[in-house]
């Protein structure tokens, strides 16, 4: 899958499931920020810019903003990066995974659903990434420290081709756990389990897997900076207003890289475990088993999960006394799927039906 099939999917995809992708992100949204704007919290402000402000000479910080104002503005941030971010985005995986499979998505209530049964590992992956991402970045600011601690000037002008460099070494370290999400929600992994099968997909097509997604995360930011000139139509409709413009740009803005990144787990396991999901970025369900990749002479894809025979079956077996018409490798009669077109069925009622006398 090409940059542009990835791209030109991740938009048909959100626009046949226009309702329920942005439905969901309401959802969550509307109720939280209700919250955020309840408790007095700047609605546009992030947590940082209550400590830039600026502070007029002999004027109490306090006046400006309260501890307990602060420590909300920290928690809701805390809550919406830890908590909001995955529920939302666990919704949105299960909306996609279905709808790429030709399953009924079941609406919003199903995706919320089947990601807050699921919450617990989600929060968990996410907290695990964090760590990670803490712990490396404290050890690198303890370098950079070290080095011009210990070099001074030679140490600082080390420094400028040292730090874009390690941006980008943690950029690629992320990308190897960019799709925990999906394995979460389509595989039913635990959060440990989610992190090792990410980076065992990606690993297998590391470095175009490495462009797209830090293609995705650039028009993420690019498409959060053409909704930015909303927020300047907030600032003049007061505290509401701008409330109301922050929550219609999460819910536009957020799923974006959910659907993105659904597609680019679909298509790593279409590559390389020969499951082809491909085929169904279009809407429409996969293909049927005799047209599966790796199906030798139109017969059964053996051996792949969900086109294979249900398990302690043999597929298509020919009704008793009767001549199958074929076999797959290891299967009796057609493998277990849909007959190839213009072949005869078994008895009336018989559900396996594939062996034609």
């Amino acid at each position: 899958m090409s940059v542009g099939d990835l791209l030109d999917g991740t938009v048909r995809t959100i626009l046949r499931n226009w309702k329920t992708v942005f439905g969901v992100a309401a959802v969550v949204f509307i109720p939280f920020n209700i919250v955020y704007f309840g408790l007095g919290v700047d609605p546009g402000a992030m947590p940082l810019e209550e400590f830039t402000d600026p502070v007029e000479p002999g004027q109490d910080p306090t006046q400006i903003v309260s501890p307990a104002e602060l420590g909300a503005t920290f928690m809701l941030a805390l809550v919406q990066t830890i908590v909001i971010s995955p529920f939302i985005a666990g919704a949105v995986v299960y909306l996609i995974g279905r709808d790429q499979v030709g399953q009924d998505t079941g609406g919003i209530g199903a995706a919320l659903g089947a990601a807050a049964r699921r919450l617990h590992v989600l929060v968990g992956a996410r907290v695990l990434l964090a760590l990670v991402g803490l712990i490396l970045g404290l050890l690198l600011v303890l370098f950079f420290g070290v080095l011009v601690g210990v070099g001074g000037l030679v140490g600082g002008l080390l420094l400028i081709p040292l730090v874009p460099a390690a941006i980008f070494g943690l950029a690629a370290l992320y990308v190897l756990f960019a799709i925990v999400t999906p394995a979460v929600m389509l595989e039913g992994r635990g959060p440990l389990s989610a992190l090792g099968r990410s980076s065992e997909l990606v690993r297998r097509r590391y470095w175009p897997t490495l462009g797209r997604v830090l293609l995705l995360v650039l028009l993420y930011w690019v498409l959060t900076l053409v909704l930015s000139p909303l927020q300047f139509v907030g600032m003049f409709t007061g505290a509401a207003g701008s409330a109301i413009v922050m929550t219609v740009t999460e819910v536009l803005v957020t799923p974006f890289l959910p659907v993105a990144l659904t597609l680019v787990y679909l298509d790593l396991r279409a590559r390389t475990e020969g499951t082809d999901l491909a085929a169904s970025y279009g809407g429409g369900p996969p293909r049927p088993w005799w047209e599966q990749p790796g199906s030798a002479g139109g017969w059964g894809a053996h051996g792949q999960q969900g086109y294979g025979p249900p398990s302690g079956q043999q597929g298509y077996a020919p009704p008793s006394g009767e001549q199958g018409s074929g076999s797959s490798p290891g299967q009796q009669g057609q493998g277990w799927g849909r007959r190839p077109p213009g072949e005869s069925g078994g008895p009336s009622g018989d559900p396996r039906g594939g062996g034609s006398g």
